[in-house]
């Protein structure tokens, strides 16, 4: 996960698992200021603490990296939504 605000970067929350071609990955990540966190299959939360949350937040991309601009080659079985952010131990869960 990645948020940019005007072209800076507000915070980074990299996967702490290796991604390698072919692999089915479940990912949940949260955001609000200050607390980023994401987890992928699973795996312990990896967090920034530091970067605001755009104004205008308006843009989310699914399966692309805008930064380098990677694209995922593959499908998206199912994406969820939630108006409020789940803590941590929720997160890890539902990326397991």
């Amino acid at each position: 996960m990645q948020i940019v605000d005007g072209g800076v970067t507000q915070a980074t929350v990299p996967s702490s698992v290796a991604v390698s071609e072919g692999m089915r990955l479940r990912s949940a990540a949260a955001y609000k200021d200050n607390d980023f966190a994401g987890s992928l299959n699973g795996a312990a939360v990896v967090t920034d603490t530091s970067g605001s949350v755009p104004a205008g937040l308006n843009v989310l991309y699914v399966g692309s990296q805008t930064a380098s601009g990677t694209h995922a080659n593959g499908w998206i079985f199912s994406l969820q939504y939630f108006r409020q952010r789940l803590p941590d131990a929720g997160l890890q869960a539902k990326a397991a």
